[in-house]
């Protein structure tokens, strides 16, 4: 599944201007990073060549299966930049096996906080605090002699896992806490939104009920979306439990 706007082809790649983004001591280890724009968006090409250097490739797998976990899911996470993989061509007459395209995106600290409200502030510095807060929680569980693929220590895909799964679980809840908001929205009265001087009822009290309306009428859409991409995610699901069912059978 590629949810992205965007693809790239391998003859294209090979016709866009790109600048060298690897330093100078890891290209005689195999490692590549490009940078391109394509109208006035930025891209990152990255790959790793054949090299004698094992945990260059064994990062890069590593990295690449993060990717392809995310793109296996049924809708890629927010916080992931869009990503496409590309397989098997040759870039500037050199082969590549696999390489990882990712769209640009600025830092989650680059913003100028003093374009951003109090609470848009806050919840950043939570978000990040909650993955390093998971991640201190799991270091005493880490085991250092567990079995890896490559028979080597992996904790960067340990901690990376975590600090994943608790963006996923902080997305689920304030989907939850978002969800009670609307669902409190659209049943309370109209009246626990209103602040106004009874002696001053007219325009104004007119305009914040039809404010009102209109929220709760998309409210109503947003629940009717939600459904049927739920129901759509019911029956991808059945339909890939009955494609398996039907291998098995032969």
């Amino acid at each position: 599944m590629n949810p992205n706007s965007w693809q790239f082809d391998r003859q294209e790649l090979n016709a866009l201007a790109m600048s060298l983004h690897t330093p100078t001591q890891r290209l005689g280890w195999g490692r590549r990073l490009y940078r391109f724009e394509v109208a006035g968006q930025g891209y990152w090409l990255k790959y790793q060549s054949l090299s004698e250097h094992v945990a260059l490739i064994n990062g890069f797998d590593t990295e690449l299966s993060f990717y392809q976990h995310a793109l296996a899911m049924l809708q890629l996470p927010k916080f992931l930049p869009e990503v496409q993989i590309l397989e098997n061509f040759e870039f500037h007459s050199e082969p590549v096996k696999v390489a990882l395209i990712l769209k640009n995106v600025p830092s989650l600290l680059m913003a100028n906080p003093r374009q951003l409200s109090r609470d848009h502030v806050i919840h950043i510095i939570f978000k990040m605090l909650n993955a390093v807060e998971n991640c201190l929680k799991a270091i005493m569980n880490y085991n250092i002699d567990t079995t890896t693929r490559t028979g080597l220590p992996n904790a960067f895909a340990y901690f990376t896992q975590i600090a994943f799964y608790a963006f996923l679980r902080r997305i689920a809840k304030e989907k939850k806490q978002q969800d009670i908001k609307w669902k409190y929205l659209d049943q309370a009265d109209i009246d626990a939104f209103m602040h106004y001087d009874t002696a001053q009822l007219g325009e104004m009290h007119e305009s914040e009920r039809q404010f009102i309306d209109y929220l709760r009428d998309r409210i109503d859409r947003v629940r009717t979306q939600d459904a049927k991409v739920k129901e759509l995610s019911k029956k991808e699901k059945a339909s890939k439990k009955k494609t398996s069912l039907e291998l098995f059978m032969g």
